[in-house]
């Protein structure tokens, strides 16, 4: 191996592992913090009864993890009546934080109410981190009706996609009502995008004035009989940018005092 004045790694090799060491506290994380237990759960209900799917991290995940549905799952209560279908399912985590689901769900012969709500993401105390939520869901008119309505059931003013940190505290309620009314079949469809910030650019953040240890995502909402929904929302936490820039400041002087050295 070929060595350098600074030994058996560079400065440059240096500098960046410190770099990658000054993140890691700046955000609280590291590389291979682990992400264990339930990832998500999806319950179904309709009238008096209610079916569950839950899904869990394999073993030894750490740091990030994406995972998909292989195939369309029932949500069965049980006496083992079918409430809905999963038919499809897409997730991203990582520690750094982000919480990302995808999913479409069918309702079954009754206007079902679905609870999507994906694992907690812990991580050390972030203080006024920036933060963005964003949030999608369409709705199709699968029984050729003529009619589709799916209505958020959480909050004051009964939302569908809620951006969660510390557990309880929301702080991003997205996405109220989506319906549809026309000449039925799969073309009669709507589509709401909602975010916090509002419609932002993709650089844009807000501070979330707090100190956080954890974030989660959730969608709450009741679907008309045999039709479809289809969502995707991102909660996305990053350090304040004060920290980021004594991050930058830190690696400069690093630099600067190898190349003096």
């Amino acid at each position: 191996m070929a060595t350098s004045r600074w030994g058996s790694r560079s400065w440059l090799a240096t500098t960046l592992a410190v770099a990658a060491l000054m993140t890691s506290a700046a955000t609280g994380l590291a590389a291979g913090t682990p992400l264990t237990g339930t990832m998500v759960t999806i319950e179904a209900s309709a009238g008096s009864k209610t079916g569950e799917l839950e899904y869990f991290f394999p073993a030894n995940t750490t740091g990030q993890y994406a995972w998909s549905l292989n195939q369309p799952e029932p949500i069965v209560a049980g006496d083992g009546t079918v409430l809905a279908t999963l038919n499809t399912l897409d997730l991203a985590f990582e520690a750094d934080p982000v919480v990302g689901v995808d999913f479409e769900v069918l309702a079954g012969g009754a206007t079902t109410t679905f609870d999507i709500t994906s694992a907690t993401i812990g991580f050390d105390p972030l203080t006024d981190p920036d933060a963005i939520a964003q949030a999608t869901v369409a709705v199709l008119d699968t029984d050729n009706s003529g009619s589709v309505l799916l209505a958020g059931l959480m909050g004051a003013g009964g939302d569908a996609y809620a951006a969660r940190y510390n557990g309880a505290t929301v702080w991003a309620y997205l996405i109220r009502v989506v319906q549809a009314c026309g000449t039925p079949g799969p073309g009669l469809w709507a589509r709401v995008r909602a975010g916090r910030p509002v419609r932002p650019p993709l650089t844009t953040r807000e501070p979330i004035l707090d100190t956080l240890s954890s974030i989660e995502s959730q969608w709450m909402f009741s679907l008309t009989s045999d039709d479809t929904a289809i969502g995707s929302s991102t909660f996305d936490v990053i350090p304040e940018p004060a920290t980021l820039s004594l991050l930058g400041v830190g690696i400069l002087l690093l630099i600067r005092r190898r190349r003096v050295a």
